[in-house]
């Protein structure tokens, strides 16, 4: 019992002594730390989150392979020498895990004070090789240089992303080499005398050089300086990311996102995107239908504000049917309200697309009103020109060329006592009277009436009671 106290008491005392702390693996930002950080560095908490591991100090010597030791894999990590707030210094090496925190990549790191040991260890790394076991792990390259650009050295993972070898690029100019673009030596020289002059120790750029084997390469620089105790500028260490394929697939989404934009603002259709009720995207066509410029359209108006109350049902039907993904697309006819408070007919099409992770709706809308002021006219004409044709008091009907009826008139249906369905698509012999009716001759006077000919002859009918009449 009480050997199990003393060990769980070791153990909460390790929880609480060492310093701990978590960072982003990519950006190295400062993520979080403990109260043993805190204590020992004399920062606050704030001035922590402010900084990036990189900022604590300066790298004291390479990661190494311990020869001495029976275990040829066994290695020794990296030293680094710290600063607390005060400037005093001390010697720390690093424990990783990689670990992942809210879908984000972060390094739990704890930091073994060591100063203590660093005369028997200088001893002992003094008769060991250089080699670079510990960079060989980092997912980022690594490349020292002077304060002119002059390279001093060249990680592995620099070799593999630039093509150059060690011995080779050593002593070169990183503008020169191709390593980064000639055009931006003065903006990165300038950001150098900036740092030095204000103590700083660290900048970030971007650039994009052929590598050896001539393809474009996107990188990302995170660069910490190292001093002197004079504050003079040492070197300049970078961590340098390769980000081709993130770039290459950003500029392709660009790209697509610009033909996107440049069909939507020419297309003479409305085009729309809908996401948690609200509309993200109108193309300059979608405006002029519903008469909204897009700034009201973007910031303020309900998409549902724009349809009639009528037809306001119909649409929050189909809504909830695409919401519960019982459809992935539809198209519907509505009337709309346009800004001047006319009312206008519009076919609308939506399909279900994802975007940044959430569902969305994307579709056209069709302004119909003219078509449908056509189509108004039409119907009223057709329906004049019926009232017309039905209020004419002698028989009048219409044929095509094999004889067949297609349009009869009231008068007819009462002349000859069959309804209008009983006539359409029959001839004339429907009700011609047995025996005083020469169907050769009938249907010459009908050749003769196509061919342009006026026909006029006495002829004998048979009502659909039995009638004869003249």
């Amino acid at each position: 019992m009480e050997k199990s106290a003393l060990q769980n008491d070791k153990i909460g005392t390790f929880f609480t002594n060492e310093c701990m702390l978590l960072y982003d693996y990519y950006t190295l930002d400062i993520l979080e730390v403990n109260d043993a950080c805190l204590r020992k560095y004399k920062f606050t908490e704030d001035e922590f989150l402010a900084k990036k591991i990189t900022d604590l100090g300066e790298k004291f010597r390479e990661g190494v392979r311990d020869t001495s030791s029976n275990n040829e894999r066994f290695q020794l990590p990296a030293i680094w020498k710290h600063y607390r707030k005060d400037g005093s210094s001390f010697y720390v090496q690093f424990t990783f895990h990689q670990l992942k925190r809210n879908g984000r990549n972060v390094q739990f790191c704890i930091l073994h004070d060591i100063t203590n040991e660093i005369p028997d260890l200088s001893k002992k790394l003094h008769h060991l090789p250089r080699v670079d076991t510990y960079r060989e792990q980092l997912p980022l390259a690594t490349v020292e240089w002077d304060r002119n650009g002059i390279i001093r050295d060249w990680s592995p993972k620099a070799e593999e992303i630039f093509g150059w070898k060690f011995e080779k690029i050593l002593g070169n100019s990183l503008f020169k080499a191709g390593v980064v673009k000639l055009s931006q030596k003065q903006m990165i020289l300038d950001k150098i005398q900036e740092m030095t002059a204000h103590q700083t120790t660290y900048f970030t750029f971007d650039t994009a050089v052929e590598n050896l084997e001539g393809k474009i390469i996107h990188t990302t620089w995170h660069n910490t300086a190292n001093y002197d105790q004079a504050g003079k500028l040492l070197t300049v260490v970078s961590l340098i990311e390769d980000v081709s394929e993130s770039r290459v697939a950003e500029e392709r989404l660009m790209a697509s996102e610009q033909r996107f934009r440049v069909l939507s603002e020419a297309s003479t259709v409305g085009v729309y995107l809908i996401q948690n009720g609200h509309l993200r995207y109108v193309n300059p066509m979608f405006c002029k239908i519903c008469g909204f410029d897009k700034n009201e359209l973007i910031n303020g108006i309900d998409p549902l504000e724009l349809i009639h109350n009528q037809d306001l049902k119909k649409l929050l039907t189909i809504r909830q049917r695409f919401y519960n993904s019982e459809i992935d697309s539809f198209e519907i006819d509505a009337r709309a309200n346009a800004k001047d408070g006319t009312q206008i007919y519009v076919r609308i099409y939506g399909s279900k697309i994802e975007l940044d992770g959430q569902l969305a709706i994307m579709g056209v809308v069709i302004d119909q009103t003219r078509q449908m002021e056509m189509q108004n006219k039409l119907n009223h004409s057709i329906q004049s020109y019926r009232d017309l044709f039905n209020s004419i008091g002698d028989a009048i009907y219409i044929h095509d060329e094999s004889g067949k009826f297609t349009e009869i008139n009231q008068t007819a249906e009462e002349i000859f006592g069959y309804t209008r369905e009983e006539m359409i698509g029959k001839d004339p012999m429907l009700f011609a009277a047995p025996g005083k009716v020469d169907p050769k001759e009938t249907y010459h006077y009908i050749q003769s009436a196509l061919n342009g000919q006026r026909q006029r002859f006495e002829w004998w009918a048979e009502r659909k009671m039995g009638r004869f009449f003249p």
